[in-house]
């Protein structure tokens, strides 16, 4: 090239992902679309899409102009060059004009039946919202607009599972349909309501996590009581409109039965209790995330097989506000004493410590004298690694014991009991101990000239020199402990980065070769020749989405029937 750049071949411009067929044939930039960061909003309904004011304007929907809008489409014209209001005025001889200042008046008097302008986006105009990488059908949804100010979109947390989104930088795009067709689509077909179960495991993807599980966790576990001043204030928080008894307290569990259905009766097992609900009232048990969650939302599941998506999604966005409400009242924080052991539990560990110190370093001897006894197939080299594996994984279980006995009922536990964040393993590697670390499944490997490290002594086999961590993130690690971690964490790192590049070049081919398939109207699968591939979609005929998740309850169906 006379710039100086090396010139391309002529199968560099059409291969990979900037050549000629996937960068300008397959793939497109387009019109009427837009993308920025996303920012949480739990005060948009769940279908609501927070649009930036500066978008708002710029985005169009075209707008056939007929007797019953005529007047409404003045109105919006004379309106500029405040939102809402009109951009393009086309008429039926294809001729665009700009609605400016000057000629607002004109346009106004000049549109009639016939007419299409180009509106912008409102308050309730459908979207398609999408975040990349689009892997499933709900990487793609259709949420209704609310305009609002400054720069991000907005979105209500409980639709992130299926986008796999979150908010630290995220950015996603909105595409706005321009037909009848498209919008009517948009509306009916890629609605969140419609998308709350998921095609691939049969339950609720769309859900609340995190603070929300939290929230219900804490107004339904024991006894809790609230006085009717706070019951009111829970109930005008959310979008319901029901009659609170006359009472001066009310318990979490009732406050949490206002909000379901008066004929909805379940029982399930909690990760601490049963929950029993009869005749929509909680009876027993404490509601956490396997209640009302994405993925395992049991109520939830219920409630969109017995009263359809719609009611799911407004009993969704109703819990949402319940759980902020119950969270806003009580406040929740963690702090760092909370990781914190008491002296009886550090003791234990400390000597749980000291005498597997003594263990290893006999095994040590026995090895060295050639003592070990040898298992089929297994050196003596082998043999060791293996036992002592074992009895490093046992003093991590006992601790983790210790851990479960001792640490008193904090919010650091509750998160870990409720399910809206973290585990009891988390709680020990950071309160007491991490562990042995691992590097492809085996301990620490020898590196250096016969040592891990060049400032062990050679030949070293203790269990400080193998990747045994005795500190836990809260006491500090030492420096031998921190790159050993390190070298667990690197491992992590690589292997998302390959398993990503590896299951996506997996997908591109495997859709690239289905991509002729169509589950037709009679549910045969054909290619775009008509010819049958399967005579049954599936080799069942059922989509997952449309179907009940787990075994048929036969007692929960015949107490129904009875009346009970």
């Amino acid at each position: 090239h006379r710039s100086g750049r090396i010139l391309k071949t002529l199968t560099q411009r059409l291969k990979a992902k900037d050549g000629r067929f996937r960068h300008n044939l397959i793939g497109k930039r387009v019109n009427f679309s837009a993308r920025t960061v996303v920012s949480p909003d739990p005060m948009l309904d769940i279908d609501e899409v927070g649009v930036p004011l500066e978008i708002a304007k710029e985005l169009t929907i075209p707008v056939v102009i007929e007797k019953k809008n005529v007047k409404y489409i003045q109105k919006l014209i004379e309106n500029y060059p405040d939102w809402p209001t009109v951009n393009y005025v086309i008429r039926p001889d294809g001729r665009r004009k700009k609605v400016a200042e000057t000629n607002k008046k004109e346009i106004a008097e000049e549109i009639e039946v016939g007419y299409t302008v180009e509106k912008q986006l409102e308050n309730g105009d459908w979207v398609i919202f999408n975040r990349q990488p689009s892997l499933h059908r709900m990487s793609m949804m259709g949420h209704r607009v609310r305009v609002m100010p400054y720069k991000a979109f907005r979105l209500n947390p409980t639709v992130c599972p299926p986008y796999n989104a979150d908010f630290d930088g995220d950015e996603m795009n909105i595409h706005i349909p321009q037909t009848k067709e498209a919008q009517a689509e948009t509306e009916l077909l890629t609605a969140v309501a419609t998308q709350m179960r998921s095609p691939r495991f049969s339950g609720p993807i769309i859900g609340p996590k995190n603070d929300y599980i939290t929230g219900f966790y804490l107004l339904t576990n024991g006894d809790r009581s609230f006085t009717r001043e706070n019951t009111v204030r829970i109930v005008r928080a959310c979008d319901i409109d029901i009659e609170i008894p006359e009472k001066k307290t009310f318990t979490g569990k009732e406050i949490f039965s206002l909000f379901l259905p008066k004929d909805f009766n379940f029982e399930y097992g909690s990760k601490s209790d049963n929950v029993v609900i009869k005749n929509g009232k909680l009876i027993s048990g404490t509601i956490d995330g396997r209640g009302i969650s994405a993925f395992k939302g049991k109520i939830l599941d219920e409630v969109d097989k017995k009263y359809g998506h719609t009611f799911a999604k407004k009993f969704l966005f109703n819990m949402t506000k319940l759980a902020i409400e119950i969270l806003s009242i009580d406040g929740f924080t963690l702090s760092l004493s909370e990781h914190e052991l008491n002296e009886k539990a550090n003791k234990k560990i400390e000597q749980l410590l000291k005498d597997t110190q003594e263990f290893a370093d006999n095994l040590i001897k026995d090895f060295e004298k050639g003592k070990i006894k040898l298992t089929v197939e297994k050196n003596s080299e082998e043999a060791f690694e293996i036992i002592i594996k074992k009895e490093l994984a046992e003093t991590l279980n006992k601790v983790t014991k210790i851990v479960k006995d001792e640490i008193p009922e904090n919010n650091l536990i509750l998160m870990a009991k409720s399910g809206s964040r973290g585990s009891i393993v988390n709680i020990v590697q950071s309160s007491a101990m991490i562990g042995q670390e691992t590097v492809k499944n085996d301990r620490i490997k020898i590196g250096f000239h016969d040592r891990t490290f060049s400032h062990f002594k050679k030949g070293d086999k203790n269990m400080e020199s193998k990747g045994f961590v005795t500190h836990g993130y809260k006491q500090g690690l030492s420096p031998f402990e921190f790159f050993f971690d390190a070298m667990n964490s690197r491992e992590g790192l690589m292997d998302k980065s390959l398993k990503t590049r590896h299951s996506g070049y997996l997908e591109r081919r495997l859709v690239g070769a289905l991509k002729d398939l169509k589950v037709d109207y009679d549910g045969t699968v054909r290619d775009s020749g008509n010819k049958i591939v399967q005579f049954v979609a599936g080799e069942d005929g059922l989509d997952p989405s449309k179907i009940q998740k787990g075994g048929i309850n036969v007692k929960r169906i015949s107490e129904e029937i009875i009346g009970k």
